[in-house]
């Protein structure tokens, strides 16, 4: 079995309420093919450096190649939408 095959990821979203209004996706990746070995954790800052934003609606996409991320940036409203996106050969790899 190949490493794409067998590795474990796990993705989840965390926002700060306070300074310094921080905005992270956390994916986490087995080291290994079991789930119960070592991890390498990534924090992602996904922060528009402004107070009272509020991370809103995030979702995770997986392809072939790579992770991608979204979430929807409000301040008083609607101000636009965040994406980013990672190859799978950086996080797979530790």
């Amino acid at each position: 079995m190949s490493k794409m095959e067998a590795v474990c990821v796990h993705v989840s979203a965390f926002q700060e309420t306070t300074a310094p209004y921080h905005a992270y996706f956390f994916i986490a990746v087995t080291a290994g093919t079991s789930p119960l070995g070592p991890w390498w954790i990534y924090a992602l800052d996904y922060s528009p450096g402004t107070p009272n934003f509020t991370f809103d609606y995030p979702h995770v996409g997986f392809d072939n190649d790579a992770v991608q991320w979204t979430a929807n940036n409000l301040q008083s409203g609607f101000t636009g939408a965040y994406l980013g996106t990672i190859a799978k050969s950086i996080i797979y790899n530790g």
